[in-house]
């Protein structure tokens, strides 16, 4: 067809185009040839805004942390072969967490597969059952209509998005020669697509069908129980951690708030916590022992806390959250409401019905939460100068309300979780855990800043900076800025709570896998701010002063793996102590 231009670039600019037309607009590209047609007509497209990134695996947690943000799909693009395989981490959080992420990845034409072709790999169904929606379309030609381009990219994002959002995959092959300099044209077989070629909507529209409130009776009767708690996960919408505070103020329940809810940091009279702390007491769970258990959002950092509601005798557990996944490990949910947490407050506002306020259940939460913040106080103040616990609950002081707090797996996120104390307003909180690996963990904290608009402290211990450093990159004029701060303890600390620490024979190799490695060089070879204050007095005036510069920047602590477990084994008995007195004292 002499009129018709290069094909590859005709479906490239299809493809581009129609994520645009779809809310798509940030496209991280990894540099390949095989990629080509997208990446041209990505870079050609004024509404969309492109992140380059050499590491695949980099670029993906890089538009996971974007999506976990916004909500919104970022677009991924590779070429052909082993760099679609690195995506395969995030792509695996993406799913846990129900993060909507699109895969665009290049590929050689069917004749070119398993025929001794260079670079050349079994792309299909990569990813097996971790994502939402595959779909390979056919090499480009001009016997294809192109709108099945286009509503094959309308159904991709849709699958992303509702009613389960999550990655979805677009295996797009593409034959030589993969680019030609006009601009693309629609060819005559596609007469059809002039109606879309002059609009700015996408081809194919999806509606969603408006959402109404419900009313159970049974529900009613529950929530008069003044025993009750509410629970609150991770969540993504900050009007969802308001409606569960609405409702916790209309039950008068205490709230256990996760630091992934965006609740832990804020002050709210309805908060508890220490609710991780309070659980490790036996005799707290004896006499506070719940009768009706509402749990809104992801899942917990806490395994106390969601042990704690897996013990529900009553059969009055319900689950509130808008995806279709069971989310329940202890197999205990008696009711699974699909519906977010504002939808589900808003039902309750909208009801009849009317629900008592137990003031003497909330009284006794918030006396007890006083008494273990107490006492953490009182032992850090003996406690070696920096230590992780204090670090956590310094940080939580420090945070700017117009930042976002960025936490690895291990313990950056468990001490956030248990240490931290409330803060003067709200600050976004995040972390992969989905899969709770610390891969990705500075390109994700990257790509969350970008997608937030905010300021970003990522906390991470030093083996899972060592397994990210190369995203770093991203960091160097990162703006908003990213600030990490790295607990260097010389190793895997976690690994000191677990039962393998008794065998002194095999633990210190090849568990707590210690390295005297520091991180002033890696700062200096990305360009990037570094600070090692050696007091917590120093640390005050160095996180400060990078939250102020708006520079990207490391700050590195050093502590000790053994210190810091023997600390949290005396933080739990003091607060267990305290605990015992305070529950024996109860009328």
């Amino acid at each position: 067809m002499p009129d018709a231009p290069n094909s590859n670039a005709l479906w490239g600019y299809l493809v581009v185009e129609e994520c645009r037309r779809n809310g798509i607009t940030l496209f991280v590209i990894s540099p390949g040839a095989r990629s080509t047609p997208l990446t041209v007509a990505a870079a050609r497209n004024p509404g969309i805004t492109i992140q380059m990134c050499i590491d695949e695996r980099a670029a993906a947690f890089y538009a996971l942390g974007y999506g976990r943000a916004t909500g919104k799909a970022a677009a991924l693009v590779c070429t052909s072969g082993t760099a679609l395989a690195n995506y395969f981490p995030a792509v695996v959080e993406a799913s846990q967490s129900d993060i909507p992420l699109l895969v665009l990845s290049a590929d050689r034409p069917a004749e070119l597969l398993e025929a001794g072709a260079n670079q050349a790999i079994r792309q299909q169904q990569l990813f097996g059952g971790y994502v939402r929606w595959f779909f390979e379309l056919p090499a480009p030609g001009p016997a294809i209509d192109p709108a099945v381009v286009l509503t094959t990219v309308d159904q991709l994002c849709y699958r992303s998005r509702a009613p389960h959002p999550g990655p979805v995959h677009l295996n797009c092959p593409f034959r030589e020669p993969l680019v030609e300099g006009r601009q693309p044209q629609l060819p005559p077989i596609a007469e059809l697509l002039r109606p879309w070629q002059s609009a700015s909507s996408p081809f194919s529209h999806y509606l969603h069908p408006e959402k109404t409130a419900f009313a159970d009776s049974d529900l009613f009767t529950g929530l008069q129980n003044p025993h009750g708690i509410l629970i609150a996960g991770e969540l993504r919408d900050a009007r969802e951690g308001r409606a569960v505070l609405s409702l916790a103020e209309k039950l008068g329940w205490p709230v256990l708030a996760d630091v992934l809810s965006g609740l832990r940091l804020a002050s709210h009279p309805h908060l508890i916590y220490y609710a991780d702390q309070l659980l490790q007491s036996k005799s707290f769970q004896a006499s506070f022992r719940p009768e009706v258990v509402v749990q809104f959002g992801g899942k917990l950092v806490s395994k106390r806390i969601q042990a704690f509601a897996d013990r529900m005798e009553t059969g009055q557990y319900w689950r509130v959250h808008p995806g279709p996944q069971r989310l329940d490990p202890g197999h205990r949910v008696t009711r699974r409401i699909a519906a977010n947490a504002l939808d589900f407050s808003n039902a309750l506002a909208d009801s009849r019905n009317t629900i008592d306020a137990a003031g003497e259940w909330l009284a006794h939460w918030r006396a007890a939460d006083r008494i273990a913040g107490e006492t953490i106080d009182t032992v850090l103040a003996t406690s070696p100068d920096i230590n992780e616990a204090l670090l956590a609950r310094r940080i939580s002081h420090l945070l700017s309300a117009e930042s976002a707090l960025f936490l690895a797996a291990s313990m950056p996120v468990r001490d956030m979780d248990m240490f931290a104390a409330p803060h003067s307003g709200p600050t976004r909180v995040a972390a992969n855990r989905g899969a709770s690996g610390i891969d990705g963990t500075v390109a994700s904290a990257a790509g969350f800043a970008r997608g937030s608009g905010l300021p970003t402290v990522l906390c991470i211990g030093d083996l899972a900076l060592l397994h990210d450093l190369n995203s770093l990159a991203l960091l160097s004029d990162h703006q908003p800025a990213v600030t990490v701060v790295v607990i260097n303890n010389g190793g895997g600390g976690i690994f000191h709570f677990l039962p393998v620490a008794e065998l002194e024979d095999v633990f210190e190799k090849h568990f707590g896998t210690p390295h005297a490695l520091t991180f002033r060089h890696a700062a200096l070879q990305f360009g990037l701010n570094y600070l090692a204050p050696q007091s917590m007095a120093a640390f005050n005036e160095a996180f400060t002063s990078a939250q102020s510069s708006g520079r990207p920047g490391i700050i590195e602590i050093k502590t000790d793996r053994k210190e810091n477990a023997d600390l949290h084994f005396a933080l739990r008995q003091a607060i267990q102590d305290a605990l015992q007195l305070f529950c024996a004292g109860r009328p």
